[in-house]
């Protein structure tokens, strides 16, 4: 009988690489959807509890908007933004309905060619509210979302910036919870987020670009780490 023959290190590096790469799509997917009886299969951690906004022990598990870039008048634009760091979670019926509020930061990198400012990090920081439909808190289901209000705030080189969700254009998402069948849950996530830019104290600016989408995904780097590790033990046992 034939035997498979392991894979060498050219074949072994263009397997990591593949892995990276359709982790980092698969997070991007900047027009990607699910309908609502038939999410797509989860593959990052289970999370402890079902409970929104979803919080995972593995801090590198947020929501991204990977190689999105919201582009406000002026030619300010924000780029690949993180939002992560979820606490101080309130939740309260609304009806049928649940609103989550909670204190939350926002990664991105920025810039403002008026003040020459080019990828320069921000963190932003403040309060989030979200509304899921018909949701009452541990249920498991697929859930129509949205975030009610939003308002960040971060400074840069003397500067502040705050970004807010748009007060004049809903922004939409939806969520799906499932069990695992070993105690956790598996969460997949996304919101179509439109927001308003504010620079130094000035005009909030609408952005100009598409809805933004953001993903809950594992932070993309994660998924070499992850490769790179199987890819050792797989050389061992040679």
């Amino acid at each position: 009988m034939n035997r498979l023959k392991p894979l060498g290190p050219s074949a072994s590096l263009v397997a990591v690489i593949s892995l990276v790469a359709f982790g980092a799509a698969w997070c991007s997917q900047a027009q990607a959807d699910f309908p609502p009886d038939d999410p797509p299969p989860v593959w990052h951690p289970d999370f402890p509890d079902p409970e929104l906004p979803p919080v995972h022990p593995d801090p590198g598990i947020a929501y991204y908007g990977q190689d999105l870039h919201a582009m406000y008048p002026q030619n300010v634009i924000m780029n690949d933004p993180i939002h992560e760091g979820f606490r101080n979670i309130d939740r309260v019926p609304f009806g049928a309905h649940e609103l989550e509020t909670f204190d939350s930061d926002l990664q991105a990198t920025v810039d403002v060619p008026s003040m020459s400012i080019f990828g320069q990090p921000v963190t932003l920081t403040g309060p989030v509210t979200t509304q899921v439909n018909n949701y009452v808190g541990g249920q498991m289901g697929v859930f129509q979302t949205e975030i009610v209000s939003m308002s960040l705030t971060g400074s840069l080189g003397g500067m502040t910036f705050e970004v807010r969700e748009s007060p004049s254009l809903s922004s939409p998402g939806r969520t799906s919870i499932q069990p695992d069948g070993g105690g956790g849950y598996q969460i997949e996530s996304f919101f179509d987020v439109f927001t308003e830019l504010s620079v130094n104290g000035g005009p909030f600016m609408a952005q100009t670009t598409p809805v933004g989408r953001m993903r809950l995904c594992p932070e993309p780097t994660s998924l070499g780490l992850l490769a790179l590790g199987g890819l050792f033990l797989a050389r061992r046992r040679r």
